[in-house]
């Protein structure tokens, strides 16, 4: 599932508490509105009473000398306008990148994104690639020797269709001799340190899947940050730099969920789209997440395997290239808009 709602955040709703006021309390409008909102009926305490302010999760009215708020446990507003607006999101979200941000800012509805991809060889900016170990068959390690490896045995910066995550055991008891993580750096100082994030996406066009044995839980992949030497190349001392903490929420794709004909979508939580640099460049990273990430062992078995395959920035094209896309605002655009929520 993705969380595109999120673009309907707190700052959304105050550039248009206007509109949204208006649709709430027009005479045959805003029942339908308040029904799609689901604010009406049973379903909330306001009844046909003005509201006068909203926000993500709460609304606020007047009851005769009464200030009254109704508040929801999550952004349950957010998601009712996306989720019943798709399509003009959609619409708004292409006028505001293709027009409004461009050459009229002033008709922007707030809605802009970057897509960023890493730098195909030769690198100016930044890389993508994987730092790996791989053992030859019968020379094997134990699993915590090699999970916790400072340095691999390959590093890679030049694959077009490749898999960045790879776990294989040797045919030796309780040994492996395979492991890959995922680098993927993006440009983003476009964005500028004014603006504010509401939502981002690490994309991953999948090409192939494989599994020997049955791992039992199923694998999983997930995105981590990463800290390489350089933004520019990847070296096997880089295989210790892909952290352990989850820009999901704890949300990776397991194996039987990667799409190997189309986009992978990773959306980030408030943890990912914190560690987006609005200046610089943002360092992401993939890793096996049942078992790679918490440094849990799989059950070994005789050569046991299991990879997922996808474009690097080396393939031709940025068709399917990997990339993050990240949706913001520039709050410096409205600063004639003033609101005063002061209660009397």
């Amino acid at each position: 599932m993705n969380n595109h709602w999120t673009a309907f955040g707190s700052l959304f709703f105050l550039l248009h508490q206007d509109r949204l006021f208006w649709l709430l309390n027009a005479p045959v409008i805003g029942r339908w509105f308040r029904y799609v909102l689901r604010i009406s009926g049973d379903s909330s305490s306001v009844g046909s009473l003005k509201i006068d302010r909203i926000l993500p999760n709460a609304i606020f009215w007047w009851e005769g000398p009464h200030r009254k708020a109704e508040f929801r446990t999550h952004a349950k507003f957010s998601k009712r306008l996306y989720y019943a607006f798709a399509p003009l999101w959609w619409t708004l979200h292409a006028w505001d990148w293709a027009i409004a941000d461009r050459w009229i800012p002033e008709l922007s509805f707030g809605f802009a994104t970057l897509t960023s991809y890493p730098d195909a060889h030769p690198e100016t900016n930044t890389v993508d690639g994987r730092v790996s170990v791989s053992l030859s068959l019968g020379s094997g390690e134990s699993w915590a020797t090699m999970h916790d490896r400072t340095s691999g045995t390959a590093a890679d910066t030049t694959l077009a269709d490749e898999a960045s995550n790879w776990i294989s055991a040797d045919n030796t008891s309780n040994q492996w001799i395979g492991m890959h993580r995922g680098f993927f750096l993006f440009y983003t100082a476009a964005l500028t340190s004014a603006s504010v994030i509401s939502a981002a996406v690490m994309s991953l066009y999948g090409t192939n899947k494989g599994f020997i044995g049955p791992f039992i839980p199923e694998p999983s992949f997930d995105v981590c940050t990463t800290s390489p030497a350089s933004n520019t190349d990847l070296v096997v001392e880089d295989f210790d730099q892909v952290g352990s903490v989850s820009q999901t929420g704890g949300s990776p794709i397991t194996y039987g969920s990667w799409n190997t004909a189309g986009y992978n979508d990773f959306t980030f939580n408030s943890t990912g789209i914190g560690n987006i640099n609005k200046t610089g460049i943002s360092k992401f990273g993939t890793r096996e997440a049942t078992y790679d990430i918490p440094n849990t062992s799989p059950t070994w078995a005789d050569q046991y395997a299991v990879w997922v395959l996808h474009y690097f920035s080396d393939q031709t094209g940025t068709t399917n290239d990997p990339k993050l896309v990240v949706t913001y605002t520039r709050p410096e655009s409205y600063i004639t808009i003033t609101k005063n929520w002061a209660l009397e």
